[in-house]
């Protein structure tokens, strides 16, 4: 897996998501952006076929504790099915690249 800061606000996940190093990598970049101050976060998953429960839990963190918002584009439909079910489509603005 590998991640790509894109900007500011943005970064970009490759690979597939399925180790807590995963989850721990992914949770200090976007610590590292929510750290300068921003109030929007968007995550690209480019292959990913699923997320680990405890990015799942820290994402909502983000915007339910934090109030931050966060945007998900996520490629692969199967990931997309997942979050639509959890009923987290809404929660995390998630949408299909």
């Amino acid at each position: 897996m590998e991640i790509q800061v894109i900007s500011d606000s943005e970064l970009a996940v490759t690979g597939h998501i399925k180790t807590i190093d995963d989850y721990l990598k992914i949770k200090g970049s976007l610590s590292g952006l929510l750290e300068k101050g921003i109030n929007s976060l968007s995550i690209k998953v480019i292959d990913s076929v699923s997320i680990p429960s405890s990015l799942i839990g820290y994402l909502l963190k983000i915007v339910l504790e934090n109030k931050k918002e966060i945007r998900i584009l996520v490629k692969d439909e199967r990931l997309f099915g997942l979050l639509e079910t959890l009923n987290l489509v809404d929660v995390l603005k998630v949408k299909k690249i």
